[in-house]
């Protein structure tokens, strides 16, 4: 993805030479059109649409399995990565909306903003290795197991998926727009063919690796 530009009161994303207006002439939200649809969790729940793409934000309370955990949201286990303390962390998994992200941030996480590692039970994850990415492969097929996310990831069709409110830079984020946006992508590709996503989202996790080592993202941090 990339980054947001303004017209005026209007802003758009550039995607592949095509502007995709996420604010009108009034700097009004649009959260659907039928070139994309906004999954971020301020959508409002007027239109179907809207309440389908509020369900694929990361935030929406999906109870599912991740490995051998039960869950509340993905955003609940994302925070709960940057905690060591395995009980913290599997009280994060427990979390859901902005519940999970304050849990996250709050004063006794570790700031892994500082050496770029995350933790999964107790074991450190480098933010910028392939491990974390395959950790994030399996949080989302785990995710894509639940019937009604299914369905609801199926029914934005070909529209384009934005995350207006998300963050680009892996040193800010445990996950990136981009990280979030192609994963949803290639499960939706999959579960459309009936196919397995697994290949694909291999060589996703190979591919960021390697951005994120050429990058030098680990001798940047603050």
């Amino acid at each position: 993805m990339v980054e947001l530009f303004n017209e005026g009161k209007r802003q758009y994303y550039n995607v592949d030479g095509i502007k995709v207006y996420i604010r009108d002439n009034e700097g009004k939200k649009i959260y659907t059109s039928n070139e994309f649809i906004d999954i971020s969790y301020n959508s409002t729940l007027i239109h179907p649409l809207n309440r389908v793409s509020c369900t694929l934000s990361n935030f929406f309370p999906h109870d599912f399995y991740f490995r051998h955990h039960h869950v509340r949201s993905v955003e609940g286990v994302l925070q709960g990565f940057k905690f060591k303390d395995i009980l913290l962390q599997r009280e994060s998994f427990k979390h859901y909306g902005r519940d999970a992200y304050a849990f996250g941030s709050a004063a006794f996480s570790n700031d892994w903003r500082c050496d770029g590692y995350l933790y999964f039970e107790g074991e450190k994850v480098d933010r910028f290795g392939i491990e974390y990415q395959k950790l994030l492969n399996e949080l989302y097929v785990s995710l894509s197991l639940k019937k009604a996310f299914e369905n609801n990831l199926i029914y934005t069709g070909n529209r384009v998926l934005l995350h207006s409110v998300g963050v680009l830079d892996p040193r800010e984020t445990v996950l990136t727009t981009k990280e979030y946006i192609l994963r949803l992508e290639i499960l939706r590709e999959c579960l459309k063919e009936n196919k397995n996503p697994t290949q694909k989202l291999r060589y996703l996790a190979e591919v960021i690796s390697e951005v994120y080592e050429e990058e030098s993202y680990r001798k940047k941090l603050n």
